[in-house]
């Protein structure tokens, strides 16, 4: 919902990704989209904590966050002024298809693995990159 509000005042300001928008517009965007990752992040925890989680909550959560990789890369093009071309087309498709693999290996597997990132999948990480590892984890692999 916030990052849809933003999207809606870039497309104001913006209509075709190009043109300068107000400070606040900015400052608005960057807020929205850090407590869209938080309230993303803390949803599924706290359905797995309270056992309250569902395939259904899933489905909603994954639609929902393809919905939000769609509005954040347009208004991130209208952020970065890239008109619209084949470098704002590019953005989506590079937003939407990482996480479209993302979520159909999850599908098949059970699980979203991140091996780059979890030392107990990938024994190459030395102790330094375990604890930077662990922080990325946490927001990426609640």
């Amino acid at each position: 919902m916030c990052t849809m509000c933003t999207y809606v005042i870039f497309h104001y300001y913006c209509p075709l990704l190009y043109g300068e928008a107000p400070w606040w517009a900015y400052v608005l965007n960057a807020l929205s989209v850090l407590l869209y990752q938080a309230l993303d992040a803390i949803d599924g925890k706290q359905a797995r904590r309270t056992g309250s989680g569902s395939p259904l909550g899933l489905l909603f959560d994954h639609g929902c966050d393809a919905f939000n990789g769609t509005i954040m890369s347009l208004t991130m093009s209208a952020v970065a002024q890239m008109g619209p071309g084949l470098v704002s087309f590019t953005m989506w498709v590079s937003a939407t298809s990482v996480f479209f693999c993302a979520t159909v290996e999850e599908f098949y597997t059970g699980e979203m693995l991140t091996p780059k990132l979890n030392p107990k999948l990938n024994p190459k990480l030395n102790p330094k990159q375990w604890r930077s590892s662990t922080q990325v984890k946490c927001v990426l692999d609640p």
